[in-house]
């Protein structure tokens, strides 16, 4: 059986913990948050370390000395992050849900990553930005993240 079903997260090691990530890249989204709903709205500007080919980020082991407000994700603040993605293993789990099935690129059922695998989740994620950028184009001009 698969660990992430028989461990919770505050039991997984470092290694079983950083393999859950999907490398969606929303972490590294700047997004905003409507003052008078709570609603958050990711914007098309990422850190300016995310490697936009890979979607890696380029100082991922020292990134907070970098960018000092970067998250580093834990379960303590699996409660506190709104914009986590519904889709992301950390919050499904968290929330007591079962990983997808359809994200085959999630790096705890796919090791090594194989050429579909790559494809797959490139062709994934310009789907996901290209939903992003048509939000953003529809609903009009945001404000400048510096």
């Amino acid at each position: 059986m698969a660990f992430w079903r028989e461990k919770p997260l505050e039991k997984m090691n470092r290694q079983e913990w950083e393999s859950l990530c999907d490398g969606c890249g929303k972490c590294c989204l700047h997004k905003l948050e409507d003052d008078e709903t709570g609603e958050i709205h990711y914007t098309n500007v990422a850190c300016r370390f995310l490697d936009p080919e890979t979607i890696k980020c380029g100082k991922y082991i020292t990134r907070q000395r970098y960018v000092g407000n970067c998250v580093v994700m834990t379960v303590d603040l699996l409660d506190k992050l709104p914009w986590m993605p519904s889709t992301c293993a950390y919050r499904l789990l968290y929330e007591g849900k079962e990983l997808l099935i359809g994200i085959r690129w999630l790096p705890v059922m796919t090791k090594p990553f194989t050429p579909w695998v790559r494809r797959s989740k490139a062709a994934w994620l310009t789907s996901v930005w290209l939903v992003i950028l048509k939000t953003i184009l529809l609903t009009g001009p945001h404000e400048t993240v510096c």
